[in-house]
């Protein structure tokens, strides 16, 4: 399993652990000392993303794919552009 931890701008930190193969999600856990309410939404974050052929897509389109599944999300000290950036990094 592969994983990054980055402090974002405002100070939090963020740690995505990840296993791919052939390129596609096949396991994301998404951690850090930011708050997410509803707390479930980071469960269907990670679940969408499972499968997700991660290589073919910008990070513009993770983002966008992060933001659709969380629609009713209210991030406190992160927002959907940190995870798109942190789960390019692993996969470049």
């Amino acid at each position: 399993m592969k994983r990054i931890e980055e402090k974002i701008e405002n100070g939090k930190l963020v740690c995505i652990d990840m296993e791919s193969e052939n390129g596609k999600i096949t396991k994301i856990i998404i951690s850090g000392d930011f708050f997410i309410h509803p707390e479930e939404s980071i469960d269907k974050i990670e679940q969408s993303l499972v499968g997700v052929k991660i290589t073919d897509k910008s990070e513009k389109e993770i983002e966008e794919l992060i933001a659709r599944e969380s629609q009713k999300t209210e991030y406190l000290g992160v927002k959907p552009a940190d995870f798109a950036r942190l789960i390019k990094k692993l996969t470049g």
